[in-house]
């Protein structure tokens, strides 16, 4: 099911956009996106229909999907093809519990949500445009192109031009409903990938039935339940953390102060042990540790990383907006820095890497 490894999009895109009330023409680009940020109602209700295409080194996978939305609950029809492949799948969030079913394998997965917004561990339509907008205004140029019809609704054609390669995002264009504000077009091109949403029919005056976001189990299906606790973090020893992966490298250097070791998946064949460190009682980075397995593959560097030599070893240094990593092997262990501390510069990760003793 890798179409679900696209949903973080698809949430984002359908995410709706913040309302400022005033004419486009009264603000500059910068301005239009400040004013998109500040808190104010979004739409909630609608029902929507529209084509996803993911184009890789000349290589299309197409979905189509139906969508239903109300006050936090949500329902999607998918149907995606692609070279050698074709999926259909069926997503439905009652407010409470998550329900995937792959209709060609008859199977449901289920888990339950947190809350109303929870979806696959997607933030809410409001988070998720703060992020969008946040991560464009100071890696983007911005420019308001002009205002066109999409879905026969009228929109503000935003393009953000990325200044260099290290965004992620790459250069983005949005069509911004002029009235709700919700994203009804969106084209994304990072190097030779290009991802376009578009939504051809959208009705926010769309009436619901009660069952709409009710799951009707199909006959003879298998329903697997997911207990979704076991991917949340919790306190774990050192000691417990040898019993797992055996010696590991840890940091040493008295600027930094251990505040928390937790594990993330422990009961999974790859479970992840965190460090979290502060400097001067600030949180100054994250260290993470897990056993590299035989089905890593080295696909190359993106265009946001670049090669480092850490600690003796062949690693990455990467360098995106505010978000900057270490990453390396070694003695059979995959290690990565976060720094959380803007102050923190590489070059002093690089000299406390340095000075990191085995625990064993």
């Amino acid at each position: 099911m890798k179409w679900l490894t696209k949903l973080g999009s698809i949430m984002l895109i359908s995410g709706t956009l913040i309302a400022c009330n005033s004419e486009e023409s009264q603000f500059s680009p910068q301005q239009v996106i400040e004013n998109a940020l500040q808190e104010t109602e979004q739409a909630s209700t609608y029902y929507g229909e529209y084509k996803m295409l993911t184009s890789i080194d000349n290589t299309d996978e197409l979905a189509t999907v139906k969508e239903w939305f109300q006050n936090g609950k949500r329902r999607m029809e998918m149907t995606a093809t692609g070279e050698n492949s074709s999926e259909e799948l069926l997503l439905i969030n009652d407010g409470s519990k998550m329900y995937i079913y792959n209709k060609p394998a008859n199977s449901v997965k289920s888990f339950a949500l947190e809350n109303e917004m929870d979806q696959l561990g997607i933030p809410s339509p409001r988070e998720q445009a703060e992020m969008l907008l946040e991560s464009v205004k100071g890696s983007h140029d911005i420019t308001i192109v002009g205002e066109e019809k999409i879905a026969n609704r009228a929109t503000y054609h935003i393009a953000a031009k990325a200044k260099n390669n290290k965004s992620i995002i790459g250069d983005l264009e949005v069509w911004i409903d002029k009235k709700t504000w919700m994203t009804l077009k969106s084209v994304s091109t990072t190097g030779s990938i290009t991802f376009t949403q578009e939504y051809t029919k959208i009705d926010y005056d769309a009436k619901m039935d009660i069952n709409t976001f009710t799951f009707d189990a199909p006959e003879n299906v298998t329903i697997e339940e997911i207990d979704t606790s076991a991917y949340t973090p919790v306190a774990i020893t050192e000691e417990e953390i040898k019993q797992t992966i055996g010696s590991y490298y840890k940091l040493t250097n008295t600027d930094l102060q251990l505040t928390a070791v937790t594990v993330t998946g422990k009961d999974e064949p790859r479970p992840e042990f965190s460090f979290e460190y502060e400097r001067n009682q600030i949180p100054a980075l994250s260290l993470i540790v897990f056993k590299q397995t035989a089905q890593q593959v080295d696909f190359g560097y993106s265009a946001e990383e670049q090669e480092q030599i850490i600690r003796g070893q062949k690693g990455t240094k990467m360098e995106m907006n505010n978000f900057r990593t270490l990453s390396w092997y070694e003695n059979g262990l995959s290690y990565s820095v976060i720094l959380l501390d803007p102050e923190l510069t590489f070059e002093q990760t690089l000299n406390y890497l340095e000075e990191m003793k085995l625990e064993q």
